[in-house]
Formats: structure tokens, sequence, C-alpha cells
């Protein structure tokens, strides 16, 4: 994920004196990922954004970015302005962190990411480099993302980029990239309305490790992952399950956790969000695997489908 990415700064922006009016809605957010850092460059702005009388109010920003096409170069306005929607506007000031902190309990816990509507654009929350806790609220998350959509996508043509300094305590970052999401299909619809919080409570738990992992049927002694792996969520309204392809018990193939994260969420955001089950295809170095999302069949189905070698 973000962390082992080589990052270059290709593009340096100076004072933007304004940035136009934008809405958003108060829609939860997806979760995922973290970042690594770059250049700063203060850029100072002020964003008109609607506060919860319904009136907009003026938010003096201090953002520092950098435009990279590492992180995407075919990003476009309108599926970005889509994520930042999604983001909706609160001004709460919350804890970031990563999820796996011993003891921690944090408001956001990390990895986590918004994802457009059609899937290409992801708006990703992060720690900066050496940092354990950031201090923010979803309103900075969401100007953060503004500017590097007008700046980088808009005026650096379909760019990405990461925003620096972020929160009270500038310890956030706030990543703008695109994701590729040609081999999803969402169809049909979910056995259960309103699943979305229960999806999203799979995403919340499952790994997100970046260590290659060697994913196969039950009948190979190599595979660590015995597929299928069924993911279910506490009310089992929602479930995830990764298969393999191939005659037979199917193939083996290896892959990272923090792609099949990074799947879910695309799921989730593409089709969970619109009532539809769905499916990714082409997964893992080989292309052997695939990702489902859906309802259970039965209150009899159980996560005894596959599991994990420890």
């Amino acid at each position: 994920m973000m962390q082992s990415m080589i990052i270059f700064p290709i593009t340096i922006f100076a004072v933007v004196p304004s940035i136009s009016a934008f809405l958003l809605d108060k829609n939860p957010p997806l979760r995922l990922p973290s970042a690594s850092a770059g250049n700063r460059t203060n850029t100072s702005i002020i964003a008109f954004l609607p506060s919860n009388d319904s009136t907009s109010t003026p938010i003096s920003e201090d953002v520092s970015y950098y435009c990279n096409r590492v992180l995407g170069d075919t990003l476009t306005i309108p599926s970005c302005h889509d994520t930042i929607r999604l983001i909706g506007v609160n001004r709460t000031d919350l804890s970031f962190g990563l999820r796996d902190t011993p003891g921690a309990d944090f408001d956001v816990p990390l990895p986590q990411r918004v994802i457009s509507s059609d899937g290409t654009c992801v708006v990703e929350p992060s720690l900066a480099a050496g940092e354990e806790e950031a201090r923010a609220s979803w309103e900075d998350v969401a100007v953060a993302g503004f500017v590097l959509v007008k700046h980088c996508v808009g005026e650096g043509e379909g760019s990405g980029g990461v925003a620096k300094g972020i929160g009270g305590d500038n310890n956030l970052q706030v990543y703008v990239s695109e994701y590729d999401p040609s081999n999803v299909r969402c169809y049909g619809r979910m056995r259960r309305p309103n699943v979305q919080a229960s999806c999203q409570q799979i995403i919340d738990r499952m790994e997100a490790d970046e260590t290659n992992v060697v994913f196969g049927p039950q009948s190979d002694p190599l595979a660590r992952v015995r597929l299928p792996y069924l993911l279910l969520s506490d009310d089992r309204a929602c479930k995830i399950t990764i298969r393999t392809t191939g005659t037979g018990d199917g193939h083996t193939d290896v892959w990272t956790w923090s792609k099949m994260w990074e799947v879910a969420v695309a799921l989730l955001g593409m089709c969970v969000r619109e009532g539809k089950e769905g499916v990714e295809t082409l997964l893992g170095d080989y292309g052997y695997l695939y990702m489902e999302v859906g309802g259970p069949q039965s209150e009899s189905e159980s996560e005894s489908e596959g599991e994990e070698e420890n």
C-alpha cells in the first residue's frame, strides 16, 4: 500500500487565494492505508463549506501538498468530487491511528479510505511518517482532498497527490489516488436492505498487512489461506468470500491482505452502496483469485467455509 510506494514530487504550487463553494453530504466514509512523507509547500486557502445550519461558512486552512503521477494519472474531477461528497462535513475533532496499535482505541482506526461510486478515485487519510496518532476532523480531510482535486486532478491533468500537515497537530496526511475498477461487476440485489454498516464491519476487521500470503484450495498444503475463505458480519447480513478459479480444487496464488482489503472497499463502495451484490475477478499475482460480496443464503452459513493457517 502507500508506505511501500516511492514518491517523486513533480508539481509544486504557491498561494491559492480561494476555493469555490462545494457541497458535501454526511454519508459515512469507507475505511483504508498508511502514507509516506514528501516535500512541503505551504498553500493558504479559504474553503467555503456548509455548516450544520446549511449556511456557507469560510474555513481558513494551511495546506501543504504536492502532485504525483505515481498515485494516478487518469483521475477525473467528477469522480473525485463524488469521493469528497461522500466524506461528509463533520467538524468534530477525532483521533486517527493504526487499528492494531496495542491498547489504543482511536475514533478513526486506520487504514481507511473513501472511494467514489464509480470506483476510480480514492481519498485516504494516513498518519505522517513516524507518528502514532493524529487529531483532525473529517472536514479537514475533505478540504485537503478538495485542494488536491483542484490542483492535481484538475490543473495537473489527472494526477494524484498528497496533502501534508493536516489536522490540529499536523500529524495527518491525505492522499488522492486512483483505483482500477475494470474487473468489478455489480449485479442483483443484496438479500437484506441497508447492509452497508454490516459489510463495513467486515472491512474494519480484515487484515491489511502488506506481506505476501499464499491463497489456495483446501487440498494444497502450501496454502496459508485455504479457499473458499468466508468473512461474515456479526448480524449475518453481509458476507465476503475469497475464491479461486481453475479445474478441480482450483489454483494457488500469491497476494497481500492489504490488496484484498482494497478490493473489499471497492466492492462496498461500488456495489453494496447501491444495494447490489458484486464480484472482482483476476486477483492475485497470477489472476487466479476473486472476491464476492453478498448476503448469506441462509442463517446456517458459518465461517467454517475456509481457514487461515498460523
